[in-house]
């Protein structure tokens, strides 16, 4: 079964990831201000376990945009998409009504509806 055509995306626009950090970071700080300095952090600060539990929903948060993955596959027998880790499907070349082979904008400006 030779694969035609392969593709694999996943989150990589830098503003999207310039905000995570900057999410992370103020957790990393709430975490050593508060944990370590012995500060509070904020005018209504969190417990010590609740400010840890933000912080690793937050790393957690981060790297699970980081793990998720869309990888499609053409070949003979049809196409197959797989959103890591949610969605896995194939889609045979017979449940198809027609294909068409053309640049994705003109496709968009063409086609009325995506189903």
């Amino acid at each position: 079964m030779k694969i035609q055509f392969s593709e694999k995306q996943k989150f990589t626009q830098w503003c999207f990831w310039l905000i995570l950090i900057g999410i992370g970071t103020i957790a990393v700080y709430g975490v050593i201000k508060q944990l370590f300095l012995g500060e509070q952090f904020g005018s209504k600060p969190m417990s010590n376990s609740g400010i840890i539990i933000f912080a690793l929903c937050v790393f957690g948060f981060i790297y699970f945009i980081r793990y998720i993955t869309l990888i499609t596959k053409i070949n003979e027998d049809g196409i197959k998409m797989r959103f890591v880790p949610f969605v896995k499907k194939s889609i045979k070349w017979s449940e198809l009504e027609s294909v068409k082979d053309c640049k994705l904008w003109i496709c968009w400006l063409r086609s009325s509806t995506w189903k």
